[in-house]
């Protein structure tokens, strides 16, 4: 019965030995499985990173405006993470530029961004101590040296102390409204077939000065909102492409009728 009894010991020994080997391989497995998912979760987090990175701005409606300074207004998002823009600042950088009227970004993912540009048009040229292309909203896109390639009518007669400012001011509307009520009513037309509408003098408080292209006659027109000008003009536009004579001036002043003059005979050598 002794010797039963070491027995027992010895394979309970060897019991206890086996188990605790199987245990420690059991966690040895496991860290090595738990090690191998905390890898691989971090290199999918790491290409999802890349995924969402930025890889293309695509820019549209660009026609003055060159697509590579709205990208220099951007600054540098390329390789940035699409989600981590903040896409409100970008435009209102972009936004900056007095030729841009409206800007909407996109995120298209996984990695562009599409960029859409709504430009100011340029509808005349405002000369005062210095010189301006403006939109029809006020907004002074850019000072000029000269106004012959542009092909805008002229605003003459503002003084400095009506508008003073600079590139990216309003200037005030009012005093342009005039104008851009007279371009509208004139809009394609040709005065006496030979020229269109090349200035506007808005000096005198009560009357605008049109000047027309190839043309010494000038067309005097009221500032307040016009009824049938325009009518009348065409009417005595007909009338006097049949006369040889030249016009001085075709005056819309007075309601209901027209007033044209003529230069004075010239004198005799």
């Amino acid at each position: 019965m002794k010797r039963v009894s070491n027995r027992k010991k010895v394979e309970s020994g060897g019991a206890k030995v086996s188990l605790r080997n199987i245990l420690r391989l059991l966690f040895v497995v496991m860290m090595m499985t738990l090690t191998a998912a905390a890898t691989h979760a971090s290199y999918e987090a790491a290409a999802q990173k890349q995924l969402f990175n930025v890889k293309k701005i695509v820019v549209e409606g660009c026609d003055t405006v060159p697509e590579t300074r709205i990208e220099t207004f951007m600054g540098n998002v390329m390789g940035e993470n699409i989600f981590l823009l903040d896409i409100k600042v970008i435009g209102e950088r972009i936004e900056s530029d007095p030729w841009i009227k409206s800007v909407s970004i996109r995120r298209d993912l996984p990695g562009r961004l599409t960029v859409s540009i709504v430009e100011r048009r340029p509808a005349v040229i405002v000369k005062n101590s210095r010189t301006f292309i403006v939109d029809v909203e006020g907004a002074v896109l850019s000072e000029i040296d000269s106004t012959e390639s542009w092909g805008l009518p002229v605003v003459s007669g503002m003084s400095d102390k009506d508008w003073k400012g600079s590139v990216g001011d309003f200037m005030d509307i009012s005093l342009l409204k005039p104008v851009f009520m007279a371009m509208r009513q004139l809009s394609g037309y040709s005065l006496l077939g030979r020229g269109r509408l090349a200035g506007v003098d808005i000096s005198d408080i009560n009357k605008l000065r049109l000047a027309f292209e190839n043309l010494e006659t000038v067309v005097l027109a009221p500032k307040r909102p016009w009824s049938d000008e325009a009518e009348r003009l065409w009417t005595v536009d007909y009338l006097l492409r049949k006369k040889t004579e030249e016009v001085a001036t075709i005056s819309l002043m007075f309601r209901d009728k027209v007033v044209v003059t003529y230069p004075p005979p010239k004198e005799r050598m």
